[in-house]
């Protein structure tokens, strides 16, 4: 457990690094990203570090307003009520962080003495309370000892290089499988309380062989690490308990039933969620494999036509607009709880990838990212030219041909809407950190 996590946008690293010194100097435990230790997932130490410390310090800047990492982890500072936020550049906090009074470090040049950096003490034992000691910045750490070290005698020291020669002959040779057998996966797990199922590693086929929306292909190969879904789509209730409700309001078209999906959640809100259950949104190509499986198939339940018994859709009558109830076939106007249309579900298990509410996944939506992705773990990080994140699953109030597991689409992503939900993703390679 450390006394503070500083969340901060890469491009402020040297003040920030500045400011670290500072405050270790005080004799405050400090996390940042740079204590995360080789070979551990970055998500779940991020995780960990922020859940763990107890105050979080957040370094406003003209970048870091525009990171959702910071945000996100502005918000879950925030819900905890231990967020210290400062500007570093004059840049102002968003709206829905400028009820916490923020420091002001623009200009400082890292005197301790100076009035905006004690200022910024101030708030911070207001959080934690003064520090047991105060040293000086001068003062270097020692490297941390257990008892003297001795020099390895040489026999020790063969006998290490013969089975480290052994190990590597071992791994990058066939007998490796007979060896070192593949790690069992478990086929569901539960994490944050909710169930989740295992989607394993492999090729599928991504994307639409013939389509009439030119972004649904071409038809491609993608290859993909195993991951974790979410069975259901998170709920009204579970999202409601996270406090997570966005500024601007419940959409018109939200149930207020708790064992349906919850809708109007902006996409920074449904990533805030996933990264305070210690998961994430899933990529789109996640997304489409859950769905679809690796047969090529075109819903989530195969080839067969769309039935009432398979997905909530406008199977009935489509009123322009959607402004009145629909005169669905199953009996629901509009969303459906979570675990009806067991018959629809996926070739995982997974259920309601085909309508009831469209879902926000990781990726900026860009209609020919399929020409230029990677074949192996996609995911369009990048937001030039982009309309929106991608949104995927058809909804409640979607026709048929938005109900295929290929079909792509977009929404502007701080803009809630009556039918967009989320569930989260989990790699299969932090299982073993939960």
């Amino acid at each position: 457990m450390s006394d503070i996590f500083i969340s901060y946008s890469r491009q402020d690293r040297k003040l920030v690094e500045q400011l670290v010194t500072c405050l270790a100097a005080r004799g405050w435990e400090v996390w940042w990203d740079r204590d995360i230790p080789v070979g551990k997932s970055y998500r779940n130490v991020i995780h960990e570090g922020l859940s763990t410390a107890r105050c979080v310090l957040v370094a406003w800047s003209a970048t870091s307003v525009e990171s959702d990492w910071v945000l996100a982890e502005a918000s879950y500072g925030k819900e905890r009520g231990v967020l210290v936020p400062v500007s570093i550049d004059g840049t102002k906090p968003r709206l829905d962080f400028a009820q916490v009074q923020t420091a002001d470090l623009n200009g400082w040049s890292g005197d301790v003495s100076a009035p905006e950096f004690v200022k910024l003490v101030q708030g911070i034992e207001s959080v934690l309370g003064a520090p047991a000691r105060v040293t000086s910045p001068a003062d270097k750490p020692t490297a941390r000892t257990h008892g003297r070290r001795r020099r390895p005698s040489r026999v020790f020291a063969g006998a290490a290089v013969a089975i480290f020669a052994l190990a590597a002959i071992v791994w990058f040779t066939p007998l490796r499988s007979y060896f070192l057998p593949e790690r069992s996966l478990p086929e569901s797990i539960t994490v944050g309380g909710r169930e989740m199922m295992l989607i394993p590693a492999g090729d599928f086929r991504m994307g639409a062989g013939s389509a009439a929306e030119s972004s649904d292909h071409p038809e491609h190969v993608v290859t993909l690490d195993a991951f974790y879904l979410d069975t259901f789509e998170v709920t009204a209730a579970e999202f409601a308990r996270a406090n997570l409700t966005d500024p601007s309001g419940e959409p018109a078209g939200c149930p207020d039933e708790p064992d349906h999906p919850a809708c109007g959640v902006s996409w920074s809100a449904a990533e805030v969620f996933c990264t305070m259950s210690g998961k994430r949104l899933p990529t789109e190509a996640e997304w489409e494999k859950a769905a679809r499986g690796t047969d090529g198939r075109q819903y989530p339940w195969g080839q067969a036509p769309i039935a009432g018994d398979r997905a909530n859709y406008c199977d009935a009558s489509c009123p322009s607009g959607f402004d009145g109830d629909l005169a669905h076939n199953d009996g629901y106007a509009r969303s459906a709880p979570v675990r009806a249309y067991a018959d629809g579900r996926s070739p995982y298990g997974i259920f309601n990838m085909a309508g009831n509410v469209s879902e926000w996944t990781s990726d900026w939506y860009d209609p020919e990212y399929y020409a230029r992705a990677p074949d192996r773990n996609p995911e369009n990080g990048t937001q030039a030219n982009s309309y929106g994140r991608v949104v995927r699953g058809g909804a409640w109030d979607s026709t048929p041909d938005w109900l295929t597991g290929y079909a792509r689409t977009w929404s502007t992503p701080d803009e809630p809407s009556g039918y967009i939900g989320l569930r989260c993703a989990l790699s299969a390679e932090d299982l073993t950190e939960q």
